[in-house]
């Protein structure tokens, strides 16, 4: 395994938090190198926030979404816990954060930035707020890219909207999104720094909108067997323990996978693919977790 080798200990390798996918972060198995980048992307996951101890799980439950939605794996460089605790995803490779098209490019900034992901719902109205163990983490972490070589000086310096220009940026400073929230994103010239020089540049601005996913959705789990029914009447059974359903804000639900995603198709088609109301206990809820995303990522 050669993924970023001279990361320093606290970062958390892929395989140490048991990701799935551990093998395509790596470069030795053909992942396309991005570093060095001139260009940082701060994220949100738009999700609760996993308790002390439990980011491993979270990981996980990320990336086997990221997986079945799209394909895309942990979908981030980066994942950042409120506990401090960091963890590597795809590295110094390509992610999948982030398939705007970077204008000084031409290709998606997936493949011109590295992408970090603060774990977390950054809004008014659930009101997370970055923790000190949190910008502790992430200021190391960022001296450790910068002292490597892996972001060059210009990440230090806001980027701008919609520009394509070197620098640090909000997820929402190149798509349409409100990501990396609005309790978040405002304190971002003053958390990017190495040491105690603060993030030159002026305050960004805050675009209007919503997140593409604007409230926290989540994950719940069935046994086999598992029965309910669809809004227009008609049953369903889920086919194998492990049945996944992704609960949408409100309460819609769809089909994700279940168990192994080799069963994917098989779950789809027994719930015939649909998104209704859910309106029936689904067996226990021992995989909950909310999480969300921005999309699209390609």
């Amino acid at each position: 395994m050669t993924w970023v080798a001279d990361a320093p200990d606290f970062v958390v390798r892929p395989t140490d938090w048991g990701a799935a996918y551990a093998a395509r972060y790596d470069p030795a198995n053909g992942r396309p190198i991005i570093v060095p980048c001139r260009k940082l992307i701060v994220h949100h996951s738009a999700s609760n926030q996993p308790a002390s101890g439990g980011e491993a799980a979270f990981s996980r439950q990320l990336e086997a979404y990221g997986e079945s939605r799209d394909g895309a794996a942990c979908e981030y460089n980066y994942l950042l816990y409120p506990s401090g605790v960091l963890h590597g995803g795809f590295g110094d490779t390509r992610g999948c954060h982030a398939s705007a098209t970077d204008p000084s490019t031409g290709s998606a900034y997936n493949s011109s930035s590295i992408g970090i992901c603060w774990i977390g719902y950054f809004h008014p109205d659930v009101n997370d707020e970055p923790t000190d163990e949190a910008i502790a983490t992430f200021q190391a972490w960022l001296g450790f890219m910068v002292d490597s070589g892996r972001l060059t000086q210009d990440v230090l310096s806001y980027g701008g909207s919609m520009t394509g220009n070197p620098g640090w940026y909000g997820h929402r400073d190149v798509w349409g999104t409100a990501c990396c929230g609005d309790t978040l994103y405002p304190l971002l010239p003053d958390i990017i720094q190495v040491g105690s020089q603060p993030s030159p540049g002026p305050t960004p601005p805050t675009p209007g909108g919503d997140d593409d996913m604007p409230q926290p959705c989540g994950f719940i789990t069935a046994n086999a067997g598992t029965t309910g029914h669809h809004v227009d009447g008609s049953e369903y059974e889920c086919p194998i323990d492990g049945t996944t359903f992704w609960v949408a804000p409100g309460g819609t639900i769809q089909w994700v996978h279940g168990g192994e995603l080799d069963d994917k198709m098989a779950v789809e088609r027994a719930a015939g693919r649909k998104t209704d109301t859910w309106d029936s206990p689904v067996g226990s809820p021992d995989n909950f977790g909310r999480l969300a995303g921005d999309k699209p990522h390609m």
